[in-house]
């Protein structure tokens, strides 16, 4: 009784925490996980983007519920945490890529004549 009363106040947050997690294990159960880069990226990801989004949906209910000092509060706590995400987004990203490797003539021509 208790767990449904709980869940009728805050249907909103059970449903997106539901997907949420629906979405994580069918990632996990299709190899999405268990596989190269991928399975690091969402495993990386998984933590800041719930936060992140669960304190969108925090201050979005404050904001309803008319107390605009905690909307505020959880407002610049999400603007953080994005600002967190994007900056270890950035750092994943970066670390990921190739370096640039420009092939003159002059080294092309020296492999050609030693071969």
């Amino acid at each position: 009784m208790v767990f449904l009363q709980f869940l009728q106040k805050y249907h909103r947050g059970a449903l997106f925490g539901g997907l949420y997690v629906l979405s994580f294990f069918f990632f996990y159960f299709s190899d999405g996980l268990q596989s190269g880069s991928l399975g690091n990226f969402l495993w990386i990801l998984y933590l800041p983007a719930f936060l992140l989004l669960a304190s969108v949906q925090a201050a979005f209910d404050l904001l309803l519920s008319n107390r605009p000092i905690f909307f505020i509060f959880i407002f610049l706590f999400s603007l953080f945490l994005g600002a967190t995400l994007q900056f270890f987004l950035k750092g994943i990203f970066t670390s990921r890529q190739a370096p640039s490797s420009k092939i003159t003539i002059q080294e092309v021509a020296d492999v050609h004549v030693s071969l």
